[in-house]
């Protein structure tokens, strides 16, 4: 077992994971589905008492919600993180590190997990800053680093 801090992005929703995650009015425990068996019930109750500890001089309180994925709730967690599963798997390899740990099964699982994302439609986080921050974007469609 691994505790570590992750982007708020679409692609950290990994089967083997729980996610502890603070917004503003809601609190999120989300469970993947490699972790819904009881024995995770220890995981879960420490991301619950971390997040009313970190919560607790708040007011008003904030909502947590306990969520699993594929329960249709789970949306309200995941509407909440940057749509990073619709970039360029290049892009999506150097802002998350991470994802170069998986094995391609699970990347591959991870990634179609969002089948209903239609890219001519639903831009990504990174093609809507691009727009935004650039004053030519209406004549070039390319992206920028964020970091220029």
């Amino acid at each position: 077992v691994r505790s570590m801090e992750v982007p708020a992005e679409t692609l950290v929703l990994w089967d083997d994971c729980i996610i502890a995650a603070d917004n503003f009015d809601s609190m999120f425990i989300w469970s993947g589905r490699e972790t819904l068996h009881p024995y995770y019930d220890v995981l879960r109750q420490q991301c619950k008492d971390f997040l009313l500890e970190r919560s607790k001089d708040r007011f008003p309180a904030p909502t947590l919600f306990s969520l699993k994925e594929g329960e249709s709730m789970a949306r309200r967690f995941s509407s909440r993180l940057v749509p990073s599963h619709g970039d360029k798997e290049d892009d999506q390899m150097s802002n998350f590190p991470a994802l170069q740990t998986l094995p391609e099964a699970s990347l591959r699982r991870l990634r179609s997990k969002y089948r209903m994302y239609d890219p001519h439609s639903d831009d990504t986080f990174l093609h809507w800053f691009a727009k935004v921050s650039n004053k030519n974007s209406s004549k070039r469609r390319q992206l920028r680093s964020l970091c220029e």
